[in-house]
């Protein structure tokens, strides 16, 4: 997506107040998790709850979750709910006829 960007959290992993800054996710390689969660539109404690799915790489004491790795898996889990959704619309509709 070029030219996209996001707006991350007013506070900083610590609870510090932080100016807002604009994150422009085409010349982004990675994100905090609290730029994640800004970029997805969820809190950072549901993303954390997500870790074990989530494509994570630790560089150093850090965790950053690779922009590209996290867009496919947003894309997987879209994909994967409608085929739930069309599974059950044909269920149903098998049903009725």
């Amino acid at each position: 997506m070029k030219g996209s960007s996001v707006q991350p959290p007013l506070t900083g992993p610590h609870g510090k107040r932080e100016a807002r800054k604009c994150i422009d996710l085409s010349t982004r390689l990675g994100l905090s998790f609290a730029e994640a969660d800004a970029a997805l539109g969820v809190s950072e404690r549901h993303l954390r709850n997500l870790r074990r799915e989530l494509p994570v790489a630790q560089l150093g004491g850090k965790l950053v979750l690779p922009v590209d790795s996290l867009r496919e898996w947003l894309r997987r889990r879209a994909e994967e709910a409608q085929s739930k959704t069309d599974a059950a619309v044909r269920e149903i509709l098998g049903s009725i006829e």
